[in-house]
């Protein structure tokens, strides 16, 4: 998702708007926290 955003940049001069900051931000954060609490529960069993 970073990458393309950098190339979209790059390339196509694309401005990263408020709204795709907010959708990059939601999906990473998404998916840190469906993998820290399974980390978590790995090394405490």
């Amino acid at each position: 998702m970073l990458w393309g955003l950098g190339l979209g940049y790059v390339f196509f001069h694309d401005r990263i708007d408020l709204i795709t900051l907010l959708g990059v931000v939601l999906i990473i954060g998404a998916g840190l926290w469906l993998f820290l609490p399974k980390r978590q529960r790995i090394t405490t069993t």
